[in-house]
């Protein structure tokens, strides 16, 4: 950048130039036409013949000079790398790529959570109020969700890899966040709008007792639930109950939070805070609504085993034909012999766990499929039609499993498992239809299924690693371990590093979410 006092010299010199060369031209003009002749007409050699040239060359010289200075100011004044300027601009250096890697990891995490409770939450409005009262809200979460898929699916083709220029992954971290950014602030905006609608600070009483009615509901179903675990444990192998087999006990726990935050409710509103009441509220509202995401996977899982294993004996038929019609293709020395006869193996051991006893369905239909490999055949025909159903449903009960395990421990789970639940929800979503791609619909269910069980093994992970000693009360007591691991209350900023439960989350964005924590106080909101 040009210094003023250089700037002002450069002006003044400009100046000067302009006056010389105006100067000139009215000499050249004035003087020279006087004398062109003498006063009898005949022309002579005065010295004044030789002003016209003398003022043309001092007024290229001026333009030559001007020329100079402005190339030379134009020099000094620029910041790239080939000016030589003495003050050029100060360019910040680029964030490391790390840096921008784990802000973007941490705003899916939270723009997930956010829709997460969002939802949540309106599923309890939509119980109190009309369809179009709610109708704005569901139309900003629909909205919101695309652009958070749209995010999430760029999260794993980075993952993948994808692209490989460090400053492309850059600008692709920069869409991520953006879009996280962007799909926050439209949450944020409906925020007040969806408080006057709720009026939980005005009226917290209405919201208590919607609250108490679930929370009698969902007692009558976690115990049907517990029935239906006891009966799969039975039935069927530990493996294949073992994504739910701690869901009843963490039901039960959320049921103890519910009533510990119902009570307080109460209490705050007999005492004329209502403030405090709708948190206590928003904290039952929270535990209830885990509850019935609990008992309902466990019961999603016992559909799934039944269903599989009702699949199960077509789905070993069509792959014996599978085999038998790539052994008539075979030559006798075929290096795909051995693969077939593998393949053999493997359907003979399911046959024979399958009539022994308890077994996983899932798990032998998974490995079933594998041994078919990626030909579907005609999905119209019963070999085409048994591979597809058996992929599709291992597929959706992977996926239900690790949505159940993300949905009821928020605030363990981190953003790996997050964008593989994504990505396996998009592959199903994005079933080719089998009609004219039956290979294609069947490699996308397989996918989904191996997308969703890393999804579960990441969670199962992060929940483990969260567990941590030294935080006050434990699981199994309904206490903070399961209200800050289920992201039903917020963590308190701490000094000493600890883990403190705060105030639950609400309908928003992460810039109003927490609008009920004590930290930030019942209505106090950071800027979106």
């Amino acid at each position: 950048m040009t210094p003023p006092v250089k700037r002002a010299r450069h002006r003044a010199a400009t100046q000067r130039l302009t006056v010389a060369m105006a100067y000139w031209s009215s000499v050249v003009s004035g003087t020279g036409t006087a004398h062109a002749a003498g006063p009898h007409g005949v022309p002579h050699n005065s010295g004044s013949d030789f002003i016209l040239p003398i003022g043309v060359v001092v007024v290229v010289c001026a333009l030559a000079a001007y020329a100079y200075l402005k190339r030379k100011r134009r020099t000094h004044s620029r910041t790239t790398p080939g000016g030589s300027g003495a003050h050029p601009e100060a360019v910040p250096p680029a964030a490391p790529f790390d840096v921008l890697d784990d802000e973007a990891r941490a705003a899916l995490v939270a723009t997930d959570e956010a829709v997460r409770t969002s939802a949540e939450e309106l599923d309890f409005a939509r119980a109190e109020s009309d369809a179009k009262a709610v109708g704005p809200f569901t139309g900003a979460l629909t909205h919101v969700r695309s652009e958070l898929a749209t995010a999430f699916r760029l999260r794993q083709e980075l993952d993948e890899g994808r692209p490989e220029d460090e400053s492309a992954r850059r600008g692709v971290l920069a869409e991520m966040t953006a879009r996280c950014d962007g799909a926050g602030r439209c949450l944020d905006a409906e925020a007040d709008a969806f408080d006057r609608l709720r009026a939980l600070d005005q009226d917290p009483a209405r919201a208590i007792a919607s609250a108490e009615a679930a929370f009698r509901e969902l007692t009558t179903r976690t115990g049907a639930a517990e029935r239906t675990l006891t009966g799969l444990l039975r039935q069927y192998a530990p493996s294949a109950s073992a994504p739910v087999a701690g869901f009843i006990e963490e039901a039960k726990d959320r049921l103890v939070l519910a009533t510990t935050s119902l009570n307080a409710a109460r209490q705050a509103l007999d005492a004329g805070d209502r403030a405090d009441a709708a948190a206590q509220v928003r904290i039952a509202e929270g535990a209830v609504h885990q509850t019935g995401v609990l008992a309902d996977a466990v019961e999603r899982r016992g559909r799934a085993l039944a269903e599989a294993a009702e699949l199960l004996p077509p789905l070993l038929t069509a792959c014996d034909d599978k085999l038998a019609d790539q052994q008539a293709e075979l030559d006798a020395d075929s290096a795909r012999q051995e693969r077939i006869a593998r393949a053999r193996s493997v359907l003979a051991g399911v046959r024979e766990e399958s009539g022994a006893g308890p077994h996983d369905p899932l798990d032998a239909s998974r490995r079933v499929l594998e041994t078919a490999g990626a030909d579907a055949g005609d999905a119209a025909a019963p070999r085409g039609r048994a591979l597809l159903d058996s992929a599709v449903l291992t597929a959706r009960a992977a996926i239900d499993a690790a949505d159940a395990h993300i949905a009821t421990h928020g605030g363990a789970v981190g953003c790996r498992a997050r964008t593989r639940l994504a990505a396996a929800r998009a592959h199903l979503a994005q079933l080719p239809d089998t009609g004219s791609d039956a290979p294609g619909a069947l490699s996308s269910a397989r996918a989904a299924d191996a997308l969703a069980r890393e999804a579960l093994d990441h969670a199962e992970q992060d929940v483990a690693a969260y567990r941590t000693p030294g935080l006050a009360g434990g699981a199994g007591d309904g206490g903070p371990v399961t209200a800050l691991a289920g992201g039903i209350v917020l963590e308190s900023p701490a000094t000493d590093g600890s883990r403190r439960p705060g105030g639950p989350p609400g309908f928003g964005g992460p810039a109003t979410r927490a609008r009920r924590h004590p930290s930030i106080g019942p209505r106090a909101r950071r800027a979106p």
